[in-house]
């Protein structure tokens, strides 16, 4: 009799089981695929970083370039001619060792982006007096595979005028989006990546 009496248990308990799993797979064949993910609005994925535009923090209006002593290969007089195009703007010397470590990053986001997208100003506020001419600078701008515009800051004003406080550095690099605002400012070698991820955010709000 025990034994009867189990085997009925046990055969109830099978016949529950089974009608569990069967309402379990009607709900989900009925509704959405247990694996779907949520979407979420605003999001893009096409940058392949996961930032957007809206991440990016707004620092500051781009100030003008002042009193420049001319441009090299390029034909642009003002930042105000780029307006639309996202902007790298460094401020550097072509005989500094950190502004130098800087170049590849630029050389491989100049590469990747169209010039009616990125366009990168070097702005070259010489320490020594050998940094001063222009000759020199072209020289140096071919050794080091520099292909972008060059403003001529001889003097420094704006490379003292952009950098708030007491002390400016070389090399200092901001991005600037297509309404004229800065997005990034960094001091120095490195921070490579959130240059990278910046640029593509604000070239795909463009």
């Amino acid at each position: 009799m025990p034994s009867s009496r189990a085997f009925a248990v046990g055969s109830l308990a099978l016949l529950l089981a089974a009608g569990v799993w069967a309402l379990r797979s009607s709900e989900s064949e009925e509704g959405e695929p247990e694996s779907a993910l949520p979407v979420t609005a605003g999001t893009t994925a096409d940058n392949g970083t996961g930032l957007t535009a809206a991440d990016v923090p707004v620092l500051r209006p781009a100030p003008d370039l002042v009193e420049l002593d001319g441009w090299l290969q390029t034909d642009i007089e003002s930042l105000e001619q780029l307006e639309g195009k996202i902007v790298i703007l460094q401020f550097w010397t072509f005989s500094c060792s950190n502004c130098k470590a800087t170049i590849p990053t630029l050389q491989a986001l100049y590469g990747m982006y169209g010039r009616d997208e990125l366009e990168i100003v070097g702005v070259h506020a010489p320490e020594f007096s050998f940094e001063e001419s222009p000759a020199a600078i072209l020289e140096a701008a071919g050794d080091l595979d520099v292909s972008w515009p060059i403003a001529l800051d001889t003097r420094k004003r704006n490379f003292h005028s952009w950098q708030e406080g007491r002390t400016a550095y070389w090399p200092r690099t901001y991005v600037i989006d297509g309404d004229g605002l800065i997005r990034f400012d960094h001091i120095g070698e490195g921070k490579y990546e959130d240059l990278r991820d910046t640029v593509a955010a604000l070239v795909g709000d463009l």
